[in-house]
């Protein structure tokens, strides 16, 4: 998988809409939010559980980013 179709999958998997087709509005999400990102970037290596990303959020951005349980989980959860 390229990083492109990366990104996409995961702004898919974060916002239960298709963003990369042709009829999506990917435009919608720009800028991205600073959690997006960094949760996407943490994803970007494999798959990870949540105390993983919020673990590599925290190292990549030596301190200076935290992501809290309600944050991370708030902004990947899927409505059920």
């Amino acid at each position: 998988m390229f990083p492109a179709q990366k990104i996409c999958l995961a702004l898919y998997i974060l916002s239960d809409i298709d963003v990369c087709s042709e009829r999506g509005r990917g435009s919608a999400f720009l800028p991205l939010k600073s959690q997006w990102f960094h949760i996407m970037l943490a994803l970007a290596g494999g798959e990870q559980h949540g105390y993983g990303i919020m673990q590599d959020v925290l190292n990549r951005t030596t301190g200076k980013v935290r992501l809290w349980p309600p944050t991370l989980y708030g902004s990947i959860k899927t409505p059920y």
